[in-house]
């Protein structure tokens, strides 16, 4: 778990540990670059509204498996278009990415705080969720193409988007989810759109190995 709170220059192991540094060819320079390119281009093309732009980001096979969403890569632009379409607005703070690269695959590990604002009961809130997000990542001819993102999910936040107004939360309710995504899981049941409550989480480490493991495992493929 430590690649999760951490972080290392040269890369982590499928359970989060730090690998040694090491000399990196110019080429493996150069495509760490356009990897890290690739994933912060996908992320703001989606907080700008730039679809097309982050419709092409993914390959034409590629799945993504989240809190609220799985399905394939471009269906989940279609639907983050309907989102934002409704109102709903999400911003993503990124941390720098950890990119470990074998051939023509990559895994992509990056911290990643994303604040959503959106209305609770006719109360504008803002939700704020820290995390990790895991893109599995391939060279298609000579492009580097998304081919799977996924989650692990730390904690989040909730709070009113004008100070001094009352967010009422049924604590009851709150009491059954995880901690790692409390505040998401409510928002979501009350939007109509109930969360999985066994998403990775670092309140389930064995999740989060269990998810580290298959991305190692894909990239040795």
């Amino acid at each position: 778990m430590a690649g999760l709170v951490g972080g290392c220059a040269s890369g982590e192991t499928a359970k989060g540990e730090c690998l040694e540094g090491g000399d990196m060819s110019d080429n493996e320079q150069l495509d760490r670059v356009r990897i890290g390119h690739l994933i912060l281009q996908e992320r703001v093309a989606r907080d700008t509204g730039r679809w097309d732009q982050m419709r092409a980001c993914y390959s034409g096979n590629s799945t993504i498996d989240i809190s609220w969403f799985r399905g394939s890569g471009f269906d989940f632009v279609d639907v983050s278009r309907e989102a934002a379409d409704s109102g709903s607005a999400s911003f993503h703070k990124m941390e720098p990415c950890l990119v470990d690269i074998k051939g023509d695959r990559a895994n992509v590990n990056v911290g990643v705080a994303i604040h959503l604002r959106t209305l609770m009961n006719n109360v504008e809130v803002l939700l704020i969720g820290h995390g990790r997000m895991l893109f599995r990542v391939e060279r298609r001819a000579s492009n580097w193409l998304i081919n799977h993102l996924t989650g692990i999910y730390v904690m989040d936040t909730l709070q009113p988007a004008v100070p001094g107004e009352a967010v009422s939360v049924d604590r009851e309710r709150l009491a059954t989810y995880r901690a790692s995504y409390r505040y998401l899981s409510y928002l979501l049941e009350l939007s109509g759109r109930p969360v999985s409550q066994d998403l990775p989480g670092v309140d389930r480490p064995d999740s989060v190995d269990a998810i580290l493991t298959a991305n190692t495992d894909w990239l040795n493929q």
